[in-house]
């Protein structure tokens, strides 16, 4: 599986709930950073994780869409850095929200999700 495939493979079981197996796709020592600067570390992801899906849900039942550009992957010596943008839009399509999601990826598994947001 390549590095964008990866990236896309983590939507994909997030957004259909699928916590292990997204899980797994993270390194042992992988963590995810939100975009306040908190750093989830591997104990902490399931739970924030679900929080995320929660709130996608909601996103969803408001009729508010979130949209992902195609991801760019850099790569590096010896890891990857994919860049996947999305817009938050509500259901008029008035964008309410930016992001960006940066995943660093070494040996085929997320060793850092960390997120820009505004």
């Amino acid at each position: 599986m390549s590095n964008t495939e990866l990236v896309a493979e983590f939507i994909r079981a997030s957004e259909a709930n699928q916590v292990q197996t997204a899980l797994d796709l993270f390194a042992a020592d992988g963590v995810w950073i939100d975009p306040a600067g908190k750093v989830y570390e591997r104990d902490e992801i399931a739970p924030y994780l679900v929080e995320q899906i929660e709130l996608l849900h909601t996103f969803h039942a408001q009729g508010t869409s979130v949209n992902y550009t195609q991801s760019v992957e850099v790569a590096e010596q010896d890891e990857a850095r994919v860049y996947l943008s999305a817009t938050v839009n509500q259901a008029d399509g008035i964008e309410v929200r930016r992001f960006v999601d940066v995943f660093r990826i070494r040996d085929g598994k997320i060793v850092a999700k960390d997120v820009f947001a505004k």
